[in-house]
């Protein structure tokens, strides 16, 4: 047992510890013969029965006070029953048992690690009002750290985190880096509807999740390398698809464990994406690209706060990361308000409304402009509302740095904490009729509770709020005003399930019934 596992041992069973090991060595004479082992066994078990009754009694008095709750199941805990609720949508009946017995704010353990379940709205404020990642840091599983990679953004602590993070908001991802890329992602919106859609005879089947993983993925591509082959994109998409597997798998490295399919992948991703630096560094030199051509030359040219320039292999992480987390959980988010929207035939009689008066007021043809995309608020406000019921993700994790004394108890150093959607924007309490799709919550100011801070947190919180924020507003809103004007369509299974694996996803892909149509 290494020194950190010890430290929680008190000194009277660690004295207990080196008697047993004193007797077992005793238990063997000198000449390797053994002793009558029943006065031993005796012992052993009057010791242990003597140790457990002690350290009952004992960490009562003296273990402080930590919420309420139970870790489960030795060894396992509650993972099983968790991670069942979690991929078949029953997260919300798990927590509602689980504050029937111990309140909104408990511990229990979770993929072998102990874990507090945060109350609402208090223990939201906590974890995402807190600036000081000396207090709350981030913390990710195995799997996730190593197919990550090192240097990768969601893994980096303070400083280190602060500064990836201002280079690319600043240079990326922040919205008046973002709005540049409107015509950009307007194209590619145009583009793919024609090829995708608009190509197909109407009555036709498509997978939308599919298609829209291809429209999220080509973005991010050509944004970041300038890649606008629809045979490379679509390679390329097909290794992130199977390296995006293994985020929350099983880390066993042999052949055959969806994890070493995935770490090959990732290997794949980032030889190609050498391969691009190399080239691109060449190209620079010669004056054959600009140092503001996209995301790998502004990161080959432009050095972050500090004045230190990025490696190749930071480059490479980053590089993998955006594209990743860019298009996979657009896309799936994509396609939960697709399913919102079909659902819901006043909330698609608003939309075109919308989008309508928009296009109105300016030529055929023409470009969207910033001014017309900030004024789709309600469509806006549909995806909102979308991603309340239908999260990308429905837990926010972080852990403790240090003892957190939180509502009279504490949480100690090492906990991971839990902001869930079960606890907050599917909580009565928080907003109202919780599991009724209306947009219009979203449209008020501060009438109700659900325009609280730290109610709603789709997109996390804190110094890791998420940084494509704009990124995946700006392409979501592009490609709805295209779409809900030239296409129309129908769910072809109006009960398929919505799942979780990692991020949500509609467990057939969504099959869609099309028909082309203008109707602005």
């Amino acid at each position: 047992m290494d020194s950190a596992n010890q430290s929680w041992i008190p000194e009277p069973l660690s004295s207990l510890q080196r008697g047993l090991a004193q007797i077992l060595s005793s238990y063997v004479t000198h000449d390797g013969n053994q002793r009558d082992p029943i006065p031993f066994m005796f012992f052993l078990f009057t010791a242990i029965v003597a140790a457990l009754i002690w350290r009952m009694f004992q960490g009562e008095r003296s273990t402080p006070a930590l919420p309420p709750g139970s870790f489960g199941l030795p060894i396992i805990g509650d993972t099983i029953s968790y991670l069942s609720a979690y991929q078949n949508m029953t997260t919300k009946k798990w927590f509602e048992e689980k504050r029937k017995k111990y309140g909104p704010l408990f511990k229990t353990s979770v993929m072998f690690q102990k874990t507090v379940f945060l109350d609402e709205p208090g223990g939201c404020k906590l974890m995402f009002g807190q600036p000081d990642e000396k207090l709350i840091g981030g913390v990710y599983s195995k799997s996730n750290r190593v197919i990550a990679g090192p240097n990768s953004l969601i893994l980096e602590n303070g400083k280190v985190h602060k500064t990836y993070r201002k280079y690319l908001i600043t240079h990326f991802l922040g919205a008046d880096a973002v709005g540049r890329y409107l015509p950009l992602m307007e194209q590619n919106a145009l583009d793919h509807i024609q090829r995708y859609w608009l190509s197909k005879e109407d009555g036709a089947r498509v997978i939308a999740l599919e298609l829209l993983q291809m429209f999220t993925f080509s973005i991010a591509t050509e944004l970041l390398l300038s890649i606008k082959d629809v045979a490379v994109v679509e390679e390329l998409r097909s290794i992130f698809a199977e390296y995006s597997l293994g985020m929350m798998s099983t880390t066993i490295n042999l052949p055959g464990f969806q994890y070493h399919r995935s770490l090959k992948c990732r290997d794949k991703i980032h030889n190609i994406f050498q391969a691009s630096i190399e080239k691109r560094r060449g190209e620079l030199k010669e004056g054959l690209a600009s140092p503001n051509q996209d995301y790998l030359s502004i990161f080959l040219t432009q050095p972050d706060e500090n004045g230190h320039f990025h490696t190749d292999e930071q480059i490479r992480v980053l590089l993998t990361n955006i594209v990743w987390a860019g298009s996979d959980t657009t896309a799936a988010s994509m396609s939960m308000v697709l399913r919102a929207v079909s659902k819901h035939p006043e909330v698609y009689k608003e939309l075109i409304e919308e989008h309508r008066a928009i296009a109105a007021n300016r030529t055929e043809g023409e470009p969207l402009t910033r001014q017309e995309v900030r004024s789709m608020k309600y469509t806006w406000a549909v995806i909102q509302e979308t991603l309340r019921i239908t999260p990308a993700t429905t837990d926010i994790s972080r852990q403790a740095m240090a003892d957190i004394d939180h509502k009279g108890y504490i949480i100690p150093k090492g906990y991971k904490l839990v902001c869930s959607a079960a606890q907050s924007m599917w909580n009565p309490d928080v907003y109202p009729d919780p599991e009724k799709f209306d947009p219009s919550r979203f449209l008020r100011t501060g009438a109700t509770k659900s325009t609280e801070p730290f109610t709603f947190f789709a997109f996390g919180g804190s110094t890791r709020y998420c940084p494509g924020q704009e990124f995946a507003k700006l392409s979501m809103l592009a490609f709805f005003h295209h779409f809900f004007k030239n296409v129309v369509y129908t769910m072809e299974e109006p009960e398929e399930r919505v799942l979780y694996r990692f991020m949500v996803y509609p467990e057939k892909g969504m099959p869609l019934r099309i028909q082309k149509c203008k109707l602005y």
